[in-house]
């Protein structure tokens, strides 16, 4: 399931780890797949995960590469599998990758899944570099991203960046040390444009925002902030586009979940804050 490859990894990693995970709808062999990339990194090791699933879950193949450790670095490679009846290779060249705040790197390195000579997804900035060393051209079938999902962590605030039509900053505030009056608010590029009051009420909810023409629906559900017998745990918020329709409670997780896994929707992102000591 869709569900395992895009949110499992990041939700259910060491809260202490750095994860982003990102996953693409690609054509290959004509069937329409689900590829999703997992980046996870904490104090001892760095690492990817690729899976690559049918959309009608037929097949599935995954495929582990230890990017550093206390032993050894793999920054560059190559591996091949069937999907299907068909060779795919995915290439790897994260030697000169420069990084952010995130476990993924975000210029100086390309990561490209080819097969039959072409390049069904390609990700970084490194594009020649990549159509030389696979010896393929990009496939005619542009690959589509369907959602990212992240984790960050903090005691009463998180900043975090999506990529939607183009990248933003997201930063979120709490208070929950008066329990009377707990609250919450959410900013974007760094203008204030959620308040939540009565959290202990309204832990979880949805509300749809302007952000650049363009209607936005953000989700929350912070029940583990406020009930978690150790008061930490993790906050879950959702941003996507709006379709013009307000997402149906209480089921509006699972239904952004489901929609992506069939449907070539705008991008989402998905944001798991943990609290911390």
């Amino acid at each position: 399931m869709l569900l395992d490859s895009t949110a499992t990894p990041t939700k259910n990693c060491e809260p202490l780890s750095n994860a982003f995970t990102s996953t693409y709808q690609v054509f290959i062999a004509d069937v329409c797949h689900n590829v999703t990339f997992a980046w996870v990194k904490s104090w001892t090791t760095h690492s990817l995960t690729m899976t690559v699933q049918s959309t009608r879950n037929e097949d599935e193949y995954e495929c582990e590469i230890l990017l550093q450790s206390y032993l050894f670095k793999c920054n560059k490679g190559r591996k091949t599998f069937q999907v299907g009846c068909q060779d795919v290779s995915l290439f790897w060249d994260l030697r000169s990758a420069k990084h952010s705040n995130g476990p993924q790197p975000c210029s100086s390195y390309y990561i490209a899944l080819a097969s039959n000579g072409e390049i069904l997804l390609l990700l970084g900035d490194l594009n020649h570099k990549a159509v030389n060393d696979t010896r393929s051209i990009p496939s005619s079938n542009e690959a589509l991203l369907i959602c990212t999902a992240q984790n960050v962590h903090g005691k009463s605030e998180f900043s975090a960046k999506m990529r939607l039509a183009e990248e933003h900053s997201i930063s979120i505030k709490s208070s929950l040390l008066e329990p009377a009056q707990p609250q919450m608010w959410i900013s974007i590029d760094g203008a204030p444009i959620i308040r939540v009051l009565n959290l202990n009420w309204r832990f979880r909810g949805n509300q749809t925002v302007s952000l650049n023409n363009m209607k936005l629906n953000i989700m929350w559900d912070v029940y583990d902030w406020l009930f978690n017998a150790h008061g930490l745990g993790q906050g879950l918020f959702i941003f996507k586009p709006s379709s013009g329709v307000d997402p149906p409670n209480p089921h509006w997780v699972d239904r952004t979940l489901t929609e992506n896994r069939h449907s070539a929707l705008d991008s989402c992102h998905f944001l798991y804050a943990w609290k911390t000591d």
